[in-house]
Protein backbone atom coordinates (compact mmCIF):
# COMPACT_ATOMS: atom_id res chain seq x y z
CA UNK A 1 0.00 0.00 0.00
CA UNK A 2 2.81 2.42 0.95
CA UNK A 3 4.64 1.66 -2.33
CA UNK A 4 1.51 2.43 -4.33
CA UNK A 5 1.15 5.81 -2.58
CA UNK A 6 4.79 6.69 -3.37
CA UNK A 7 4.36 5.87 -7.08
CA UNK A 8 1.15 7.91 -7.22
CA UNK A 9 2.90 10.88 -5.60
CA UNK A 10 5.79 10.71 -8.11
CA UNK A 11 3.35 10.53 -11.02
CA UNK A 12 1.45 13.61 -9.81
CA UNK A 13 4.65 15.65 -9.44
CA UNK A 14 5.90 14.64 -12.92
CA UNK A 15 2.54 15.46 -14.45
CA UNK A 16 2.55 18.89 -12.79
CA UNK A 17 5.98 19.66 -14.18
CA UNK A 18 4.88 18.56 -17.65
CA UNK A 19 1.75 20.76 -17.58
CA UNK A 20 3.78 23.71 -16.27
CA UNK A 21 6.28 23.37 -19.11
CA UNK A 22 3.49 23.23 -21.68
CA UNK A 23 1.92 26.45 -20.40
CA UNK A 24 5.17 28.38 -19.88
CA UNK A 25 5.40 30.95 -22.69
CA UNK A 26 9.22 30.93 -22.49
CA UNK A 27 9.58 27.34 -23.76
CA UNK A 28 8.76 25.37 -26.87
CA UNK A 29 8.52 21.60 -27.22
CA UNK A 30 11.21 19.87 -29.33
CA UNK A 31 10.29 16.46 -30.72
CA UNK A 32 12.79 13.61 -30.53
CA UNK A 33 15.35 13.43 -33.34
CA UNK A 34 18.60 11.75 -34.39
CA UNK A 35 21.99 13.46 -34.48
CA UNK A 36 24.16 13.00 -37.56
CA UNK A 37 26.25 10.49 -35.56
CA UNK A 38 23.19 8.33 -34.93
CA UNK A 39 22.60 9.44 -31.32
CA UNK A 40 18.92 9.79 -30.44
CA UNK A 41 17.81 12.90 -28.54
CA UNK A 42 14.72 12.48 -26.38
CA UNK A 43 11.81 14.94 -26.73
CA UNK A 44 12.35 18.00 -24.52
CA UNK A 45 11.52 21.66 -24.01
CA UNK A 46 13.90 24.52 -24.79
CA UNK A 47 13.86 28.28 -24.62
CA UNK A 48 11.97 30.05 -27.42
CA UNK A 49 14.63 31.28 -29.91
CA UNK A 50 13.33 34.85 -30.27
CA UNK A 51 12.77 35.57 -26.58
CA UNK A 52 12.98 39.33 -26.00
CA UNK A 53 15.13 41.24 -23.57
CA UNK A 54 12.02 42.07 -21.55
CA UNK A 55 11.62 38.38 -20.76
CA UNK A 56 15.14 37.71 -19.58
CA UNK A 57 15.32 34.74 -17.29
CA UNK A 58 15.64 35.47 -13.59
CA UNK A 59 17.82 32.53 -12.52
CA UNK A 60 19.70 29.51 -13.79
CA UNK A 61 16.92 27.08 -12.92
CA UNK A 62 14.82 28.59 -15.76
CA UNK A 63 17.45 28.06 -18.45
CA UNK A 64 16.40 24.99 -20.43
CA UNK A 65 15.59 22.85 -17.36
CA UNK A 66 14.06 20.05 -19.47
CA UNK A 67 16.89 19.52 -21.96
CA UNK A 68 18.00 15.92 -22.32
CA UNK A 69 21.65 16.69 -21.56
CA UNK A 70 20.95 19.69 -19.27
CA UNK A 71 23.80 21.63 -20.77
CA UNK A 72 22.23 24.92 -19.68
CA UNK A 73 21.00 23.74 -16.30
CA UNK A 74 22.17 24.30 -12.77
CA UNK A 75 23.64 21.41 -10.83
CA UNK A 76 23.19 20.87 -7.13
CA UNK A 77 26.04 18.38 -6.89
CA UNK A 78 28.85 18.89 -9.39
CA UNK A 79 31.15 21.91 -9.21
CA UNK A 80 31.24 24.44 -12.02
CA UNK A 81 34.60 24.77 -13.77
CA UNK A 82 34.50 28.43 -14.74
CA UNK A 83 36.63 29.77 -17.60
CA UNK A 84 38.30 32.20 -15.18
CA UNK A 85 38.18 30.41 -11.87
CA UNK A 86 36.30 27.72 -9.99
CA UNK A 87 32.84 28.51 -8.67
CA UNK A 88 30.48 26.44 -6.58
CA UNK A 89 27.14 26.50 -8.41
CA UNK A 90 25.31 25.58 -5.23
CA UNK A 91 25.94 29.08 -3.92
CA UNK A 92 23.57 31.93 -4.70
CA UNK A 93 26.31 34.32 -5.81
CA UNK A 94 27.03 32.59 -9.11
CA UNK A 95 28.78 35.07 -11.40
CA UNK A 96 26.75 37.67 -13.20
CA UNK A 97 26.75 38.34 -16.97
CA UNK A 98 29.67 40.58 -17.97
CA UNK A 99 27.41 42.69 -20.14
CA UNK A 100 27.33 46.01 -18.28
CA UNK A 101 23.60 46.43 -18.90
CA UNK A 102 22.65 42.96 -17.67
CA UNK A 103 22.28 41.56 -14.15
CA UNK A 104 21.36 38.01 -15.10
CA UNK A 105 23.47 35.02 -14.03
CA UNK A 106 25.83 33.42 -16.49
CA UNK A 107 24.91 30.53 -18.75
CA UNK A 108 26.20 27.16 -17.52
CA UNK A 109 27.21 24.35 -19.89
CA UNK A 110 27.31 20.68 -18.94
CA UNK A 111 29.79 18.86 -21.19
CA UNK A 112 29.01 15.47 -19.64
CA UNK A 113 32.01 15.28 -17.30
CA UNK A 114 32.38 18.89 -16.11
CA UNK A 115 30.47 22.16 -15.88
CA UNK A 116 31.74 25.30 -17.60
CA UNK A 117 30.43 28.82 -17.48
CA UNK A 118 29.96 31.35 -20.23
CA UNK A 119 31.03 34.91 -19.43
CA UNK A 120 27.50 35.95 -20.46
CA UNK A 121 23.93 35.03 -19.62
CA UNK A 122 21.86 33.01 -22.08
CA UNK A 123 20.63 36.22 -23.81
CA UNK A 124 24.09 37.70 -24.45
CA UNK A 125 26.00 34.50 -25.23
CA UNK A 126 26.80 34.53 -29.01
CA UNK A 127 24.37 32.54 -31.08
CA UNK A 128 25.17 29.66 -33.40
CA UNK A 129 26.52 30.70 -36.82
CA UNK A 130 23.90 28.63 -38.59
CA UNK A 131 21.21 30.83 -40.12
CA UNK A 132 17.98 30.84 -38.08
CA UNK A 133 19.58 28.91 -35.21
CA UNK A 134 19.26 30.79 -31.93
CA UNK A 135 21.02 28.26 -29.72
CA UNK A 136 24.10 29.54 -27.83
CA UNK A 137 27.53 28.66 -29.18
CA UNK A 138 29.58 26.02 -27.41
CA UNK A 139 32.54 27.05 -25.28
CA UNK A 140 36.08 26.17 -26.29
CA UNK A 141 37.53 23.28 -24.28
CA UNK A 142 40.30 25.18 -22.51
CA UNK A 143 39.32 28.81 -22.58
CA UNK A 144 36.60 31.43 -22.56
CA UNK A 145 36.40 31.66 -26.36
CA UNK A 146 33.33 30.41 -28.16
CA UNK A 147 33.18 27.91 -30.98
CA UNK A 148 31.31 28.81 -34.14
CA UNK A 149 28.35 26.55 -33.57
CA UNK A 150 25.97 25.17 -30.96
CA UNK A 151 26.00 21.56 -29.82
CA UNK A 152 23.55 20.43 -32.50
CA UNK A 153 25.64 21.98 -35.30
CA UNK A 154 29.07 21.32 -33.77
CA UNK A 155 30.05 18.92 -36.55
CA UNK A 156 29.58 21.36 -39.41
CA UNK A 157 31.73 21.30 -42.54
CA UNK A 158 34.92 23.29 -42.01
CA UNK A 159 34.78 24.92 -45.44
CA UNK A 160 34.11 28.64 -45.07
CA UNK A 161 30.46 29.57 -45.66
CA UNK A 162 29.44 25.91 -45.92
CA UNK A 163 26.99 24.92 -43.21
CA UNK A 164 26.28 21.34 -44.25
CA UNK A 165 26.75 18.71 -41.58
CA UNK A 166 30.06 16.85 -41.72
CA UNK A 167 29.71 13.26 -42.84
CA UNK A 168 30.35 10.14 -40.80
CA UNK A 169 32.92 7.70 -42.22
CA UNK A 170 31.92 4.16 -41.28
CA UNK A 171 34.02 2.39 -43.91
CA UNK A 172 36.72 1.30 -41.46
CA UNK A 173 36.64 -0.84 -38.34
CA UNK A 174 35.17 2.03 -36.35
CA UNK A 175 33.01 5.07 -37.08
CA UNK A 176 34.93 8.34 -37.55
CA UNK A 177 33.51 11.87 -37.48
CA UNK A 178 35.00 13.71 -40.47
CA UNK A 179 35.74 17.42 -40.95
CA UNK A 180 33.86 17.96 -44.21
CA UNK A 181 30.43 17.41 -45.68
CA UNK A 182 29.79 15.08 -48.60
CA UNK A 183 30.18 17.97 -51.04
CA UNK A 184 33.71 18.84 -49.86
CA UNK A 185 35.08 15.40 -48.91
CA UNK A 186 37.87 14.41 -51.35
CA UNK A 187 37.27 11.44 -53.61
CA UNK A 188 39.28 8.23 -53.82
CA UNK A 189 42.52 8.62 -55.79
CA UNK A 190 41.71 5.66 -58.02
CA UNK A 191 40.42 7.05 -61.36
CA UNK A 192 37.75 4.36 -61.68
CA UNK A 193 36.37 4.91 -58.15
CA UNK A 194 33.82 7.50 -57.04
CA UNK A 195 33.88 6.66 -53.33
CA UNK A 196 34.98 9.11 -50.68
CA UNK A 197 38.59 9.01 -49.51
CA UNK A 198 39.02 7.17 -46.23
CA UNK A 199 39.31 9.44 -43.22
CA UNK A 200 42.40 9.23 -41.01
CA UNK A 201 41.93 7.99 -37.47
CA UNK A 202 40.48 10.70 -35.20
CA UNK A 203 39.20 12.58 -38.26
CA UNK A 204 42.28 14.78 -38.71
CA UNK A 205 42.51 14.41 -42.50
CA UNK A 206 42.01 12.02 -45.38
CA UNK A 207 43.96 9.22 -46.97
CA UNK A 208 44.61 9.02 -50.70
CA UNK A 209 42.16 6.20 -51.33
CA UNK A 210 38.87 4.79 -50.09
CA UNK A 211 38.68 1.66 -47.94
CA UNK A 212 38.41 -0.62 -51.00
CA UNK A 213 41.54 0.84 -52.61
CA UNK A 214 43.40 1.55 -49.40
CA UNK A 215 46.19 -0.94 -50.21
CA UNK A 216 47.00 0.33 -53.68
CA UNK A 217 50.44 -0.07 -55.27
CA UNK A 218 52.68 2.84 -54.28
CA UNK A 219 54.19 3.24 -57.73
CA UNK A 220 53.01 6.50 -59.31
CA UNK A 221 50.09 6.12 -61.72
CA UNK A 222 49.66 2.46 -60.83
CA UNK A 223 46.30 1.68 -59.28
CA UNK A 224 46.58 -2.08 -58.94
CA UNK A 225 45.93 -3.56 -55.51
CA UNK A 226 49.13 -4.30 -53.58
CA UNK A 227 49.74 -8.01 -53.10
CA UNK A 228 49.67 -10.03 -49.88
CA UNK A 229 52.85 -12.01 -49.14
CA UNK A 230 51.78 -15.36 -47.68
CA UNK A 231 55.24 -16.96 -47.80
CA UNK A 232 55.85 -16.27 -44.10
CA UNK A 233 53.99 -17.45 -41.02
CA UNK A 234 51.51 -14.63 -41.25
CA UNK A 235 50.36 -12.81 -44.34
CA UNK A 236 52.02 -9.42 -44.80
CA UNK A 237 50.41 -6.58 -46.69
CA UNK A 238 53.01 -5.34 -49.17
CA UNK A 239 53.45 -1.92 -50.76
CA UNK A 240 53.45 -3.01 -54.39
CA UNK A 241 51.33 -4.97 -56.82
CA UNK A 242 52.44 -8.16 -58.62
CA UNK A 243 53.80 -6.08 -61.49
CA UNK A 244 56.10 -3.92 -59.33
CA UNK A 245 57.17 -6.36 -56.59
CA UNK A 246 60.91 -7.19 -56.95
CA UNK A 247 61.79 -10.77 -57.80
CA UNK A 248 64.14 -13.15 -56.01
CA UNK A 249 67.82 -12.36 -56.74
CA UNK A 250 68.58 -15.99 -57.58
CA UNK A 251 68.95 -16.10 -61.41
CA UNK A 252 67.16 -19.42 -61.65
CA UNK A 253 64.16 -18.29 -59.56
CA UNK A 254 61.11 -16.32 -60.70
CA UNK A 255 59.39 -16.02 -57.31
CA UNK A 256 58.75 -12.71 -55.61
CA UNK A 257 61.30 -11.44 -53.11
CA UNK A 258 60.11 -12.03 -49.54
CA UNK A 259 58.61 -8.98 -47.82
CA UNK A 260 60.08 -7.78 -44.53
CA UNK A 261 57.90 -8.06 -41.46
CA UNK A 262 55.31 -5.28 -41.24
CA UNK A 263 55.67 -4.66 -44.98
CA UNK A 264 58.46 -2.07 -44.71
CA UNK A 265 60.48 -3.39 -47.65
CA UNK A 266 61.77 -6.52 -49.36
CA UNK A 267 64.55 -8.99 -48.74
CA UNK A 268 67.04 -10.01 -51.43
CA UNK A 269 65.62 -13.47 -51.98
CA UNK A 270 62.34 -15.37 -51.84
CA UNK A 271 61.57 -17.64 -48.90
CA UNK A 272 63.04 -20.69 -50.68
CA UNK A 273 66.39 -18.95 -51.21
CA UNK A 274 66.39 -16.87 -48.04
CA UNK A 275 69.51 -18.59 -46.64
CA UNK A 276 71.78 -18.15 -49.65
CA UNK A 277 75.58 -17.84 -49.38
CA UNK A 278 76.51 -14.21 -48.79
CA UNK A 279 79.48 -14.30 -51.16
CA UNK A 280 78.76 -12.15 -54.20
CA UNK A 281 77.51 -14.08 -57.24
CA UNK A 282 77.29 -17.31 -55.25
CA UNK A 283 73.75 -18.67 -55.07
CA UNK A 284 74.46 -21.94 -53.25
CA UNK A 285 72.43 -22.43 -50.07
CA UNK A 286 74.27 -21.55 -46.88
CA UNK A 287 75.11 -24.61 -44.79
CA UNK A 288 73.69 -25.51 -41.38
CA UNK A 289 76.30 -26.21 -38.70
CA UNK A 290 75.10 -29.00 -36.40
CA UNK A 291 78.46 -29.72 -34.79
CA UNK A 292 77.60 -27.84 -31.59
CA UNK A 293 74.92 -28.46 -29.02
CA UNK A 294 72.35 -26.91 -31.35
CA UNK A 295 72.08 -26.42 -35.09
CA UNK A 296 73.17 -22.99 -36.35
CA UNK A 297 72.28 -21.42 -39.68
CA UNK A 298 75.51 -20.13 -41.18
CA UNK A 299 76.11 -17.31 -43.64
CA UNK A 300 78.14 -19.25 -46.21
CA UNK A 301 77.89 -22.38 -48.32
CA UNK A 302 80.21 -25.40 -48.03
CA UNK A 303 82.58 -23.92 -50.61
CA UNK A 304 83.05 -20.59 -48.83
CA UNK A 305 82.97 -21.75 -45.19
CA UNK A 306 86.48 -21.41 -43.66
CA UNK A 307 88.27 -24.63 -42.70
CA UNK A 308 89.59 -25.71 -39.29
CA UNK A 309 93.02 -24.18 -38.54
CA UNK A 310 94.55 -27.50 -37.55
CA UNK A 311 96.82 -28.50 -40.49
CA UNK A 312 95.78 -32.13 -40.45
CA UNK A 313 92.01 -31.38 -40.33
CA UNK A 314 89.69 -30.83 -43.28
CA UNK A 315 86.54 -30.08 -41.26
CA UNK A 316 84.70 -26.79 -41.47
CA UNK A 317 85.43 -24.26 -38.77
CA UNK A 318 82.71 -24.23 -36.13
CA UNK A 319 80.20 -21.41 -36.47
CA UNK A 320 79.88 -18.91 -33.64
CA UNK A 321 76.62 -18.95 -31.76
CA UNK A 322 73.75 -17.23 -33.62
CA UNK A 323 75.65 -17.55 -36.91
CA UNK A 324 77.51 -14.24 -36.59
CA UNK A 325 80.91 -15.61 -37.64
CA UNK A 326 83.28 -18.57 -37.34
CA UNK A 327 85.65 -19.83 -34.71
CA UNK A 328 89.30 -20.76 -35.42
CA UNK A 329 88.82 -24.52 -35.21
CA UNK A 330 86.20 -27.17 -35.84
CA UNK A 331 84.25 -28.73 -32.97
CA UNK A 332 86.86 -31.52 -32.59
CA UNK A 333 89.79 -29.12 -32.26
CA UNK A 334 87.88 -26.33 -30.53
CA UNK A 335 89.93 -26.66 -27.31
CA UNK A 336 93.35 -26.45 -28.92
CA UNK A 337 96.39 -24.99 -27.14
CA UNK A 338 96.50 -21.22 -27.59
CA UNK A 339 100.25 -21.07 -28.17
CA UNK A 340 100.93 -20.07 -31.77
CA UNK A 341 101.99 -23.00 -33.95
CA UNK A 342 100.92 -25.57 -31.34
CA UNK A 343 97.94 -27.74 -32.26
CA UNK A 344 97.94 -30.06 -29.24
CA UNK A 345 94.67 -30.38 -27.37
CA UNK A 346 94.55 -28.20 -24.23
CA UNK A 347 94.60 -30.19 -20.97
CA UNK A 348 91.78 -30.55 -18.45
CA UNK A 349 92.58 -29.46 -14.89
CA UNK A 350 90.90 -31.96 -12.54
CA UNK A 351 92.65 -30.93 -9.31
CA UNK A 352 89.90 -28.52 -8.17
CA UNK A 353 86.29 -29.00 -7.10
CA UNK A 354 85.30 -29.35 -10.73
CA UNK A 355 87.11 -30.07 -13.96
CA UNK A 356 88.18 -26.96 -15.85
CA UNK A 357 89.16 -26.67 -19.48
CA UNK A 358 92.52 -24.92 -19.63
CA UNK A 359 93.86 -22.76 -22.51
CA UNK A 360 97.15 -24.71 -22.88
CA UNK A 361 98.35 -28.22 -23.57
CA UNK A 362 100.55 -30.24 -21.21
CA UNK A 363 103.68 -28.89 -22.86
CA UNK A 364 102.80 -25.24 -22.34
CA UNK A 365 101.03 -25.31 -18.98
CA UNK A 366 103.15 -23.51 -16.30
CA UNK A 367 104.51 -25.59 -13.36
CA UNK A 368 104.01 -25.00 -9.62
CA UNK A 369 106.54 -22.47 -8.24
CA UNK A 370 107.21 -24.53 -5.10
CA UNK A 371 110.83 -25.73 -5.20
CA UNK A 372 110.14 -29.39 -4.48
CA UNK A 373 106.91 -29.69 -6.56
CA UNK A 374 106.63 -30.91 -10.13
CA UNK A 375 102.83 -30.47 -10.42
CA UNK A 376 101.12 -28.10 -12.86
CA UNK A 377 99.96 -24.71 -11.59
CA UNK A 378 96.31 -24.59 -10.55
CA UNK A 379 93.96 -23.06 -13.12
CA UNK A 380 91.78 -20.17 -11.99
CA UNK A 381 88.00 -20.48 -12.08
CA UNK A 382 86.54 -20.61 -15.60
CA UNK A 383 90.01 -21.32 -17.06
CA UNK A 384 90.99 -17.69 -17.59
CA UNK A 385 94.57 -17.92 -16.21
CA UNK A 386 96.90 -19.84 -13.88
CA UNK A 387 97.77 -19.42 -10.23
CA UNK A 388 101.36 -19.36 -8.96
CA UNK A 389 101.15 -22.77 -7.27
CA UNK A 390 99.47 -26.11 -7.72
CA UNK A 391 96.41 -27.18 -5.78
CA UNK A 392 98.49 -28.58 -2.89
CA UNK A 393 100.66 -25.48 -2.39
CA UNK A 394 98.16 -22.79 -3.36
CA UNK A 395 97.51 -22.05 0.35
Amino acid sequence: MRLKIIFTFIFLIANAIWISAQTDSNYVKVEGYYHSDGTYVQPHYKIIPDIGTTSVLSNLEKINPYADQKRHSRSSVNPLIDTNNQVDVTKENVKICTNSQCKEKRLIYNSGYMYKSSIYCVIHTPQCSIHNCKEPRLLNYLGPQFLDFCKEHAHTCKITNCYNMSRIDDSGHRVEQTEYCELHTPKCGSPSCSNFSKVNYFGSGYQKYCENHRYTCKVDDCYRIARIDTSIKRGEQTNYCDLHTPECANPSCSNFAQVNYFGSGYQKYCRGHKYTCKVDNCYISARVDDSGYKSEQTSYCNVHTPKCSTPSCNNHAQVSYFGSGYQKYCATHKNTCKVDGCYNIARIDSLGAKKLQTPYCLEHTPMCNHQSCDEYSKIRSYGSAYMKYCGVHVE
